[in-house]
């Protein structure tokens, strides 16, 4: 489903994408937009805390997380102009998750587990196949299965 809409939404303007849509599926989608841009921060957080580690697979690791955080990044900025978020809403709550996280870690990457515990299987998931989450979201299912509010 997600992928009509984000199809759709490349030939409609939002204002009426997000006037056909009703309110229980404005706030599905606004809250896809939402955890795929906590799963974009994370991955870049992630891809943050790991430079300078001397593993030689580290390099790769890092290009691989920056990838799924740009990847995630995109998707939540079209997800959530389909519900009128502005960039500057969507940089707003980027940087309000951001400090959460790393409020979570206390500032230190040494304690990043706390954030893979929470966020590891859940972006993963949402990686392969967001159609899922949403129509959990669509049910109203906000803190189910694998994501832990």
């Amino acid at each position: 489903m997600l992928k009509l809409i984000i199809a759709w939404i490349s030939i409609m303007t939002t204002g009426v994408l997000a006037q056909s849509l009703s309110d229980a599926e404005k706030r599905a989608v606004n809250e896809l937009s939402s955890e795929m841009l906590e799963c974009s921060v994370y991955f870049l957080v992630s891809a943050t805390c790991l430079q300078g580690r001397p593993d030689p697979s580290t390099p790769q690791i890092t290009k691989n997380l920056n990838e799924q955080g740009a990847k995630f990044g995109e998707l939540a900025i079209t997800t959530g102009r389909i519900v009128g978020m502005t960039d500057a809403a969507l940089g707003a709550r980027a940087e309000l998750i951001r400090a959460d996280m790393m409020k979570a870690v206390n500032g230190n990457c040494t304690k990043i587990a706390t954030l893979v515990e929470k966020y590891s299987n859940f972006c993963q998931l949402l990686t392969k196949n967001s159609d899922p989450r949403l129509e959990e979201l669509m049910q109203g299912k906000k803190c189910t299965g694998l994501y832990k509010c």
